[in-house]
């Protein structure tokens, strides 16, 4: 539900974004609401199941950083 509610908070931020996130990460999520929000993200949204972190940082475009902290 968790994973939902940030993926609710990145679609009506509309603003782009690259989300980190382990396919094992994605597997409580409802599959409709999965499938919908990537289609209503569209072109804004990357997903990818791991990135250099340190690049991610480093990169001038970022704006914001979300981590799980652990």
């Amino acid at each position: 539900k968790q994973i939902e509610e940030i993926a609710l908070g990145l679609e009506a931020s509309k603003v782009p974004f690259l989300w980190v996130i382990r396919s094992n990460s994605v597997l409580g999520m409802d599959e409709e609401f999965h499938k919908g929000f990537v289609s209503r993200t569209g072109g804004r949204g990357l997903f990818v199941s791991w990135a250099l972190q340190l690049e991610i940082l480093q990169h001038e475009s970022t704006g914001a950083f979300v981590t799980h902290c652990s």
